[in-house]
């Protein structure tokens, strides 16, 4: 099993009454590139 390094979990954002990120989950896995 790989050691994340960065984790979101149900991450939410708003912008007025824009709901412009629902429930977002982000894992990064030591070692791995993101672009």
């Amino acid at each position: 099993m790989s050691e994340k390094i960065i984790e979101f979990k149900s991450v939410n954002k708003w912008y007025g009454k824009f709901h412009v990120l629902k429930d977002i989950n982000l894992f990064v896995n030591k070692g791995e590139k993101i672009i």
